[in-house]
């Protein structure tokens, strides 16, 4: 059975709850165990009956974070990151917008990091996700192309079931595992909450890349044709951010 939500509604003090089909496929699909689960995470066919709602996706993730199974949280969030770039390439275009791809990765940086710090912290912020991920997702798309467009009055339009989304509009009320290692030394987790407050200090090119490689688990190859940099590049800020997390550990 499906883990309660605990996240309370600011406008009402109700606890959020799943829509009922959302719940269900939950509770059946959880039974069959994770082989099955990760097989379904990759139907990308909505039409499919095997198809998981994300709503479903982002559930198994911090299922399997909060139980201690990293490698299962990780595979399953790479699999919704994917799903969430064929959305961002769908409705983040070339129209005037500069830099669209970093735009694309940092909206998924976003995401990632929003897994990684409800993981650590035990926290709720991705309630909403398990109930309404369309428009969740939707609403941190828009905020982000706008402040990095600087146009506070454009946003990304909300797209219909046409094909643009991510997942059946049926299981899309307010708004905004990976495995939360910046490198080897953080496998345990006695820092994990500072370290989360920690990322968010870093310059904007340290953060990309422990983002990417260490919470998208991209490779430094792969990382560098994201950023436009060498692989010397990634790794020299990969190590800056090393060294200043170790000054972190040792004066915790």
């Amino acid at each position: 059975m499906a883990r309660p939500l605990t996240r309370v509604k600011k406008k009402t003090s109700e606890t959020y709850t799943r829509p009922a089909d959302v719940e269900a496929q939950i509770d059946r699909v959880l039974a069959l165990g994770f082989p099955e689960v990760l097989r379904r995470a990759r139907v990308t066919d909505r039409a499919s009956p095997d198809y998981l709602y994300s709503e479903c996706l982002v559930h198994f993730v911090r299922e399997a974070r909060r139980t201690g199974r990293d490698r299962e949280s990780e595979a399953l969030l790479l699999l919704l990151l994917e799903r969430c770039g064929a959305n961002l390439r769908r409705t983040i275009r070339q129209d005037g917008v500069p830099n669209t791809q970093q735009l694309r990765d940092e909206i998924l940086q976003h995401l990632a990091m929003m897994f990684a710090e409800d993981a650590v912290e035990g926290g709720t912020w991705l309630d909403y996700y398990e109930c309404r991920f369309n428009r969740a997702f939707a609403a941190l798309r828009i905020d982000i192309y706008n402040r990095e467009v600087g146009q506070v009055n454009r946003s990304v339009p909300e797209t219909t079931e046409s094909g643009e989304e991510i997942a059946d509009d049926s299981n899309s009320d307010d708004r905004t595992g990976a495995d939360f290692c910046v490198s080897s030394r953080l496998e345990d987790h006695v820092y994990a909450k500072q370290v989360a407050a920690f990322l968010r200090t870093l310059p904007l090119d340290e953060y990309q890349a422990v983002v990417l490689c260490r919470l998208m688990n991209l490779t430094q190859e792969d990382a560098a044709k994201r950023l436009r940099v060498s692989v010397k590049t990634i790794y020299n800020r990969l190590t800056r951010a090393d060294l200043k997390l170790a000054r972190l550990k040792e004066d915790a």
